[in-house]
């Protein structure tokens, strides 16, 4: 799949995104961790062979995780 290695953080696990197709039309749904990597998961899903119609790109931003003072 074209999201697959799009959006990677090393050394960290991706938040979980789903991709859901029905009849060719395809929806992202979940969270990624800034506005590049929503826009990067769109972009690429529109890209796959045989999608019908445009994306419906539902990911949303993740908090970032707090960083601990040194």
């Amino acid at each position: 799949m074209a999201l697959s290695g799009a959006v990677t953080l090393p050394g960290l696990a991706p938040p979980p995104v789903h991709i859901i197709v029905e009849n060719g039309h395809v929806t992202l749904e979940g969270a990624v961790e800034n506005e590049l990597q929503k826009t990067v998961a769109g972009t690429r899903a529109s890209t796959v062979p045989m999608t019908l119609g445009p994306v419906v790109n539902h990911l949303v931003v993740a908090d970032p995780p707090a960083r601990k003072k040194a």
